[in-house]
């Protein structure tokens, strides 16, 4: 089932994104968040999350949070009375982040001009359309950023239900900054996976993304195709060198 929003439409990714909605239409949930969906429906996260979720009362992190649409639709459907932090490290983007958020009076949704990593500080991002932490000092294309940590986040706003993670590569950065968090057992990460060329300029690897989370954890694993989740079963995804979502929830 999709929603209605008024979306601004300022930039080529937007009008490929989301321009067949029109400047006010309906744009569905994308696939992993339809997987939730699913496995809400089907009760199968821990109680206390499945509880939070049921009632709308989540707490969000959105990193990589682009220009709110996700946010938006997240705030539909699991957060009418929680909130959602959504992180945007490229400036034309939080632009747009901002204006959608008022457009649509989504009062629950609060969003910072900051990129998310390992450390707090600051870091180079590349300021193209669909942004991405530089892997190398290129002053003419990118901007110092100012850097949160999922630790950090969590102590600011509290513990969250779910962090959506979609930064391009920089997935293993930003996890290492989320140990305290997942030691807590009381988290569903919901991860897009970028391909092998993106994830290898951070030194990340899978394994290495593994190994953050306890071994009690729950990986669910899936890649879409058709637009529709395709699952996959035991540790085949460890091998992958394209894009995926992961979906880790504790134990």
């Amino acid at each position: 089932m999709g929603h209605s929003f008024e979306i601004a439409i300022k930039d080529p990714v937007a009008e490929e994104w989301y321009g067949a909605a029109g400047k006010t239409g309906t744009l569905a949930p994308p696939a992993e968040i339809n997987w939730l969906q699913e496995l809400v429906n089907q009760k199968k996260l821990p109680q206390v999350l499945q509880d939070h979720f049921q009632s709308k009362s989540c707490t969000v992190f959105d990193l990589g949070a682009h220009q709110g649409i996700v946010a938006l639709i997240f705030e539909k459907l699991f957060s009418t009375s929680g909130k959602i932090i959504a992180l945007e490290a490229g400036s034309h983007n939080f632009k747009i982040l901002q204006e959608n958020i008022k457009t649509n009076h989504a009062k629950n949704i609060i969003p910072l001009h900051r990129a998310a990593g390992d450390a707090p500080g600051f870091i180079e991002f590349d300021e193209s359309m669909n942004g991405e932490v530089s892997a190398e000092k290129m002053p003419a294309l990118s901007s110092k950023v100012q850097v949160s940590t999922i630790d950090g986040l969590s102590e600011e706003f509290g513990t969250p239900d779910l962090v959506l993670i979609d930064v391009e590569g920089y997935e293993y950065p930003v996890l290492k900054g989320a140990t305290r968090t997942v030691s807590l057992k009381k988290t569903v990460f919901v991860i897009e996976i970028h391909h092998e060329h993106q994830r290898v300029r951070y030194g990340s690897d899978l394994k290495k993304i593994k190994d953050i989370f306890p071994s009690t954890s729950k990986f669910l694993v899936g890649y879409t195709e058709t637009g529709k989740i395709q699952v996959l079963v035991g540790d085949d995804w460890l091998k992958k060198t394209d894009k995926f979502f992961l979906i880790v929830t504790p134990e």
